[in-house]
Parts: structure tokens; sequence; C-alpha cells
């Protein structure tokens, strides 16, 4: 796997968890208050393959 391959599959994986933390707080997780978390991740989605190529490309781990 190269550089790009491997920041690429970061970033499917970093919103992949963010999709499951929301589901999982909205219909898994015990809710006695009824109240539901935000699940607009799509406005921040872009910004996953920018942190990704920045974190491992540039500033390094």
């Amino acid at each position: 796997m190269d550089r790009i391959e491997a920041i690429e599959a970061l970033t499917r994986k970093a919103l992949w968890l963010s999709n499951w933390t929301i589901h999982h707080a909205n219909h898994i997780r015990p809710n006695v208050d009824g109240v539901k978390v935000g699940g607009h991740q799509a406005s921040s989605a872009s910004m996953a393959a920018i942190m990704a190529a920045l974190y491992f490309g540039i500033l390094k781990p």
C-alpha cells in the first residue's frame, strides 16, 4: 500500500467512525432523557481528507 492509499484508507475509517458514533448515540445507547445527538457530519466530512493528509503527510504523528 502506498502513502496515498494509506491516507485514503485512514480517511474512510475516520468517516465510518464518525457515522457510527452518531448512529450509536441516537439509536443504541440508553437515552433516558430522549435528547438526540446532532447528526450533520457531512458538513465537516471534507475536512477528514485534509486532516488525514496533513497529519500523516506533513505533521508526522
